[in-house]
């Protein structure tokens, strides 16, 4: 599990867990996909507010194949090291779903006997956050979906200003491109 590995140093292997895992478990059945994936810990302005920086972000732009409209989702994760469980961080990742679509708490966890474990779980049910939980962060088959978060559906002006101030200049110039020219998106 990487005891004692600073935060950050998850970060990469969470990534590739969302990338490679994650992302396809929010894959339309048809229709295409635009997803990207950033570590977003370290970006934005401090004076925002509390908590308003999910350590890592995925943007999602899809739709169905015979739909007419793209839908587009922001999806933000908080990470977390063994002895920093609680439900201080069930709220700390509630707190993004004023800036992302979905909120995911990400932390190791040994078994399902963990002290922890209850009163976290029902604390994201409650507040409709996800939790993902890993055995080995190395291994993206060791992650588990144990509930998933509920949609948020922060103000369009929020939303913009995240992309904006939490995404590269690369990834923003993506998404424009898909959404201006949605025949680029098709595959």
């Amino acid at each position: 599990m990487l005891l004692g590995v600073p935060e950050k140093e998850l970060y990469e292997h969470v990534a590739h867990y969302i990338e490679i895992r994650f992302s396809e478990g929010i894959r339309p059945r048809h229709g295409p996909l635009f997803r990207r994936v950033e570590i977003t810990a370290l970006k934005g302005d401090m004076g925002s507010g509390k908590w308003t920086r999910p350590d890592l972000c995925m943007l999602s732009l899809w739709r169905y194949k015979y739909g007419t409209h793209l839908n587009l989702d922001v999806y933000g994760f908080e990470v977390k090291k063994s002895g920093k469980i609680g439900v201080d961080a069930v709220h700390e990742t509630l707190a993004h779903t004023r800036l992302v679509n979905y909120a995911y708490l990400t932390v190791p966890c040994a078994s399902d006997d963990e002290d922890w474990l209850p009163p976290v779980l029902e604390s994201c049910n409650l507040h409709g956050v996800g939790l993902i939980t890993f055995l080995d962060v190395r291994n993206v088959n060791s992650f588990r979906i144990i509930t998933s978060a509920k949609r948020f559906d922060p103000s369009p002006n929020a939303l913009d200003n995240f992309i904006k101030t939490r995404f590269s200049d690369p990834v923003r110039s993506e998404l424009l491109k898909c959404i201006r020219t949605p025949s680029l998106f098709d595959l």
